[in-house]
């Protein structure tokens, strides 16, 4: 399935309870369009629309589903099946990245002539010393073990 099909499945919403109270559950009804988010009560009522920047699982529910937002909000839904669940996380793997804003420009560098640069060789040769040590104490301690 891509992106370029709509998406569209009842899940209940995770939404803030009456009252401000707590968080609960309500069903409502998700069509995801490319990178556009539409989210309704029923088919008559008003929607609200949304631009999607990324959706991952919501690993602390059973089948998950969150989707962040363009202004950095994450919205969390269930889906009722594993069928969907897995059709929403399809449909977030072929969402192509949101380019990253480039905050500075590129700006070229010069070293002083007294900079030097030295390479470490990625296989160090063995320190033939160290050898020489490690096996000289192995033989001083089987001497000191014959001994007693």
């Amino acid at each position: 399935m891509h992106t370029s099909n709509k998406i569209k499945a009842i899940v209940s919403v995770q939404e803030a309870g009456w009252l401000k109270l707590g968080k609960t559950f309500r069903d409502r009804i998700w069509t995801l369009h490319k990178r556009t988010l539409t989210m309704s009560t029923d088919k008559r009522a008003t929607f609200h629309t949304v631009a999607v920047t990324q959706g991952k699982p919501w690993h602390g529910k059973s089948l998950g589903i969150q989707i962040q937002t363009e202004d950095g909000t994450w919205l969390r839904a269930t889906t009722n099946s594993k069928a969907q669940w897995a059709m929403w996380l399809q449909a977030f793997h072929e969402l192509k990245p949101v380019p990253a804003k480039s905050t500075s420009s590129p700006k070229a560098v010069q070293f002083n002539d007294l900079v030097r640069v030295r390479t470490i060789p990625a296989n160090a040769p063995v320190d033939d010393a160290w050898e020489e040590y490690d096996s000289a104490t192995d033989d001083d301690e089987a001497s000191i073990v014959s001994a007693a």
